[in-house]
């Protein structure tokens, strides 16, 4: 049974790694099998697998062929289903907590018609801004790097000195967006911050979210005052996708690891689709991450890696669910 989806069909979430390997067609082992039976789910309205704005900054990496290849790929897997980005999906979140709305598949995804990367420069456009992007990460983890390269002597401690430093950490996170709220709902406005990395000028995350709280949902005062309520007196879980990236942010702080552009993009893939989807194929390290949390029972998510041990596992659970 789906979280969100009727009529026998399930969400499946694949990250890049799993959407170029499906497209090797020379695969004729176990990606070959994959391949196939997410072609037979699609096929028979079992599976959908939407995609993403991050899926399209890595698709850009590509040669141009490879990338149409991909994204053709994606858009039959997905029926034309999209991920609003991050900011968005949290918003609606927020929105559907204070006006205590149902959350639907439509808080997490929109079907509309992207740009081709055949079409006039989109393939060089998103080339120069996946570049401005990892060079934007590169500085804003540059100072953090240096210092964990220093003090890196691997992981010490235990469950519990785990939780109690990712529960900080994410206390730490979130108190921007409390301290904005908080100003909203006495105020009525605020002024923005903007943050340079790398030479450019970008609005603070914080902002950046309550500029579509406000302009796109037309937040009052009073609500809010609602939001500060329900984040500061239940935490940041309350809110999954800023739950989910603040506690992998701290998880990568608590491992004393350095962070890198592709870091950051795993951590907005998961943010977004892990609340929403029935099934997640992700990179190695962050599915253990998440396993390690359990974020995966906590999201009723099965989630899985393309590690050798995972495939006849994946298989399995693709294979029950099609023709089971």
């Amino acid at each position: 049974m789906s979280k969100y989806f009727k009529n026998g069909m399930k969400c499946l979430y694949l990250d890049q790694f799993a959407v170029s390997n499906i497209c090797n067609i020379s695969n004729d082992g176990q990606w070959g099998r994959i391949s196939n039976l997410i072609a037979e789910g699609v096929k028979k309205k079992k599976l959908i697998c939407p995609g993403s704005i991050e899926h399209l900054i890595e698709t850009s990496g590509a040669d141009i062929n490879r990338a149409v290849l991909q994204d053709d790929l994606l858009k039959h897997l997905s029926y034309g289903w999209h991920f609003y980005n991050e900011a968005d999906i949290t918003a609606n979140y927020i929105m559907c907590e204070i006006r205590k709305n149902k959350i639907t598949k439509g808080h997490f995804i929109r079907k509309d018609a992207t740009r081709r990367f055949t079409e006039n420069n989109v393939h060089s456009d998103l080339q120069n801004k996946k570049q401005i992007f990892n060079e934007m990460v590169d500085d804003a983890s540059d100072g953090v790097n240096k210092i964990r390269q220093i003090t890196r002597d691997g992981i010490s401690g235990n469950k519990k000195t785990r939780d109690s430093t990712i529960s900080v950490i994410k206390d730490i996170f979130v108190k921007p967006l409390l301290d904005r709220l908080l100003t909203l709902s006495k105020e009525g406005s605020y002024k923005p911050e903007l943050i340079k990395l790398a030479g450019y000028s970008i609005p603070f995350w914080a902002d950046a979210l309550c500029s579509i709280l406000v302009t796109k949902h037309k937040m009052t005062m009073n609500e809010a005052k609602n939001a500060y309520d329900i984040i500061n007196d239940n935490g940041v879980d309350a809110i999954p996708p800023i739950s989910i990236r603040s506690t992998l942010k701290a998880m990568l702080a608590y491992k004393n690891a350095s962070e890198s552009p592709n870091d950051q993009i795993d951590i907005m893939r998961i943010s977004t689709a892990l609340p929403f989807s029935d099934i997640m194929m992700i990179d190695g390290p962050k599915a253990s991450d998440i396993k390690e949390l359990e974020l995966d029972k906590k999201y009723k998510t099965s989630v899985y890696s393309g590690k050798a041990k995972d495939l006849p596992l994946f298989i399995e659970h693709l294979e029950q669910w099609i023709y089971g």
